[in-house]
């Protein structure tokens, strides 16, 4: 797995290193290189580390017996206590008490499916004396649902603080770009929306100079090594694979009210619900609302989208010919998709990329707004929407955006503003906001009538192609 960006997740790991003590949990989805950053954290630095495998508990503890026998250069076979978790981290608190620690329990999901009371027994000897000595314990794993309520419950260890949680994130497309630096613009997005931030797909595409032909090797054909993902990673990660498979089919398939796709599987809403949200929790969909809705949580234009980039192509153009990629026949989907992926897929992500640079320009200060919300607009119908909406609660401010990815020689029209500000009319939850900030985000040049308003008007900015990424 390819390691991009990072330096904030491991400036943070190095201050935790730098105290005394520190206890921190590496989590996230499976694939966002949790292993990655840890490779890279402890060079230079003398660590325990054990890899934990599926096995059953008295395993774990012998074989972790014997990653304490190396590091204290035991010769012979060693000995001492293997009966209990307590003993052998008891064992190595007293090991040379003076010296720099680093101890790393890499998939630790293993130890809590072998062992569900692992979690509360390592936090129990930190407590008692691990976090007197001088120590860093770090424990990785991917979310499953075996480890789910142990990072998120609210009696979870992790809740009160004294254990750090870093929760790792997607990569940025300006982090991509970093790493890629001779791909254009209109490359980097592309490989964005297929990848969506998450480093384990990126090993898919090599240089990224022949994407489509990278999906059809590894994707489309039996073959490669990412035509079954989906099917393995709910093998893996879930109790009934079949109905939560299912469900993203649906999803996958444009459905994104709960009615719709209860009504499509023949379950009731209530009996939907909990796979649902356990999805949400494993990070492989979201439920979206507008953001001028005052309650979220009740709101009935709740959307259900998958947000892993890779399973919504996957759901979108592998899963419905899968008979005909069993027989072969690739062309058939790449066919499609080259004529459909922009406006299925390219687009919302897209949408995703100027949003999360909007948010940039408000933490930096690049325009004077703190935004208690940030999202999109549509209403029941899903007519007149926005691209992006920022709100100040507060202040009673906004900031509306619409974005444009056009073809090449095309230009954003000159009646661009005046449509945005005729959309923001006809919304009422926006008619209490008097102070808006008006910003287009395109791939393209803007038209000169467009460009002449926005130089004479503070309240206008323009942001175009490679602008995204600076």
């Amino acid at each position: 797995m390819r390691f991009i960006g990072r330096e904030k997740e491991l400036s943070f790991l190095e201050e935790e290193y730098a105290k005394k003590s520190s206890f921190v949990a590496l989590w996230g989805r499976e694939g966002f290189g949790q292993t990655a950053i840890i490779n890279v954290f402890e060079q230079g630095k003398h660590a325990i580390r054990f890899t934990a495998l599926i096995e059953v508990d008295s395993q774990c503890r012998r074989r972790f017996r014997q990653t304490l026998a190396d590091y204290m250069g035991e010769t012979e076979s060693p000995t001492g206590p293997i009966d209990s978790w307590q003993g052998l981290f008891r064992m190595l608190a007293d090991y040379r008490p003076e010296e720099k620690k680093l101890i790393i329990l890499d998939n630790v999901q293993f130890l809590i499916e072998a062992n569900k009371e692992f979690l509360v027994i390592l936090r129990r000897c930190w407590d008692e004396f691990l976090s007197d000595c001088n120590i860093m314990l770090v424990t990785a794993g991917p979310i499953r649902t075996s480890t789910v309520q142990h990072y998120q419950s609210r009696d979870s260890i992790y809740q009160d603080g004294v254990v750090k949680v870093l929760n790792m994130r997607r990569f940025r497309i300006n982090e991509l770009s970093v790493h890629h630096p001779k791909l254009s613009f209109a490359q980097l997005v592309m490989l964005y929306t297929f990848t969506g931030g998450v480093p384990i797909y990126l090993d898919m595409f090599g240089d990224a100079t022949h994407m489509i032909d990278c999906l059809e090797n590894d994707a489309m054909r039996t073959s490669g090594g990412y035509h079954e993902r989906p099917l393995e990673l709910l093998e893996r990660e879930v109790r009934e694979p079949a109905t939560y498979f299912s469900i993203l089919t649906v999803i996958g398939d444009g459905n994104s009210k709960l009615l719709d796709i209860a009504n499509k599987l023949d379950m009731k809403t209530n009996a939907l619900g909990p796979y649902l949200s356990l999805l949400v929790k494993l990070g492989l969909i979201e439920r979206r609302v507008p953001v001028t809705e005052p309650n979220p949580e009740k709101s009935r234009k709740g959307m259900y989208q998958i947000c892993d980039h890779f399973l919504a192509f996957w759901f979108k153009y592998i899963c419905p010919y899968y008979g005909e990629l069993d027989r072969g026949n690739t062309a058939v989907v790449r066919e499609l998709l080259e004529k459909t992926y922009m406006q299925n897929l390219l687009f919302p992500s897209y949408v995703k990329i100027c949003t999360e640079l909007l948010e940039d320009f408000c933490v930096t200060g690049q325009i004077p707004f703190t935004p208690t919300r940030i999202g999109s607009y549509w209403n029941s119908d899903n007519i007149c929407p926005i691209d992006i909406i920022a709100v100040d609660e507060d202040n009673k401010r906004l900031v509306v955006a619409d974005c444009f990815y056009l073809p090449e020689g095309e230009v954003v029209p000159a009646d661009a503003f005046g449509t945005l500000v005729k959309k923001c009319a006809a919304i009422e939850d926006l008619r209490g906001y008097k102070d808006v900030i008006y910003f287009f985000f395109s791939n393209q040049n803007f038209s000169a009538p467009l460009q002449e308003l926005a130089n004479s008007s503070g309240q206008i900015h323009l942001v175009k192609g490679m602008d995204l990424l600076t």
